[in-house]
Formats: structure tokens, sequence, C-alpha cells
């Protein structure tokens, strides 16, 4: 959300929703820690990264778009900062 522009009425829709957004993500992160304390699949066994398949290509490709629009948003943040 840091890279979001927070102004006017989108703003505090967007504030409103932090809390839920943050607890998902600590959601999210609690049963991936689960899943690899009790060695579920896919997280039972090393692989290299070459040998990647299914779930954890899908996983490693949002992540990818997910960080790339990341960026692309804090470069327009930064573009449109006052000189």
């Amino acid at each position: 959300m840091s890279g979001l522009e927070l102004s006017g009425d989108r703003g505090v829709a967007i504030m409103r929703y932090a809390r839920l957004a943050r607890l998902c993500l600590v959601l999210v992160m609690a049963v991936w820690a689960v899943a690899s304390l009790m060695q579920l699949p896919p997280l039972d066994q090393e692989s290299a990264p070459e040998q990647a398949g299914g779930v954890l290509v899908v996983v490693a490709v949002l992540a990818i778009a997910l960080y790339a629009v990341a960026a692309f948003r804090y470069l327009m943040l930064w573009r449109r900062r006052p000189p």
C-alpha cells in the first residue's frame, strides 16, 4: 500500500482495509511457516531452482510480477514528487 497514492476519498478507502490486508498477510505467512515446519508438499524437499515445477513456479512468477508492479508504482511516485 505504500506505493499507492493515498490522497482524498481513495486514500480513506484504502486505509480502511489496511488492517485487513495486514491480517491476511500475517495469516499467509503463518500458514507458510506451518507448512514449512511440518514439511508439507511442496516444501518438503530441497530442489534446485532449475527443477522447480507446478505450484512453486506459479508462486515465483506471481511474486516477480507483484515486485515489478510495486517497483513501477514507486517509480511513478518518485517522478511526481515536488522538486
